[in-house]
């Protein structure tokens, strides 16, 4: 039997990247998904009567509390959320207004916070279930120039191990993953933007004592096992996916 068989999970971003693959990985240990992004055309991809794709900005409470509603609607319960909506900013001190710093806070941390609030009445139903949230490495060793991402990923942690404790009591776990680099679509745009794309892709990779960056089935594997049965024992952990780079 399949680890996820039976269990229903949302999980934001999945268009794209991690939680594209995070759905894909959830899928194939038999859960039946519901997938949320700002980005519809995306979410048509994953046709299926297991699969059902919402359309909605996380940052927005009435998004977010539609997400659960319509995932309770359509499977009749909720058993895991996996939070992996987010966005990057690439600015100093210096260069970030202070609409970004409002809008990387409100995508990377106070959506985590919505679909959280919003998920628990449905987890504890169920007599409890998992959330998994994705951080970064860059939570837990800062990204020189890049102050709100810090900022907004080092929260993510903190609120994780937070309602860890809180809904520990309702046997909801709750985790984050922090990824170093994942060979994503946004990353790769990143480095062919580059003066020279190759030697732009073997610093990133030099920084990691694996001497690569990760895919994002890697991520998603972290993913399946903090939302499954084999993480049982396991809650307010803020799990480095990372190839050793908050070693350094």
């Amino acid at each position: 039997m399949s680890r996820l068989e039976n269990k229903v999970a949302l999980i934001t971003g999945a268009a794209s990247g991690i939680g594209r693959a995070a759905a894909e990985a959830l899928a194939g240990e038999g859960a039946r998904l519901a997938l949320a992004d700002v980005r519809s055309d995306a979410l048509r991809t994953f046709a299926g009567a297991e699969t059902l794709p919402i359309t909605g900005d996380v940052s927005q409470a009435a998004a977010a509390q539609n997400m659960i509603e319509q995932t309770r609607s359509r499977f009749g319960c909720l058993d895991i959320l996996v939070n992996v909506a987010g966005i990057d900013l690439q600015a100093t001190l210096d260069e970030t207004t202070e609409s970004d710093w409002d809008r990387i806070m409100a995508i990377n941390l106070k959506s985590i916070f919505l679909l959280s609030k919003y998920a628990v009445p449905e987890l504890s139903r169920r007599g409890g279930g998992a959330i998994v949230n994705i951080a970064s490495a860059a939570a837990l060793s800062p990204i020189a120039g890049r102050p709100a991402y810090n900022a907004s990923k080092a929260a993510v942690v903190g609120l994780t191990k937070s309602l860890a404790l809180d809904l520990a009591p309702r046997n909801i776990r709750v985790n984050c993953i922090c990824p170093g680099a994942v060979d994503t679509p946004l990353l790769r745009q990143s480095i062919e933007a580059a003066p020279d794309p190759e030697a732009a892709l073997a610093a990133v990779s030099g920084r990691y004592p694996l001497g690569r960056i990760a895919t994002a089935a890697e991520v998603a594997r972290a993913v399946v096992f903090l939302a499954s049965d084999n993480a049982s024992f396991i809650t307010g952990v803020a799990l480095a996916v990372d190839g050793g780079r908050t070693m350094h």
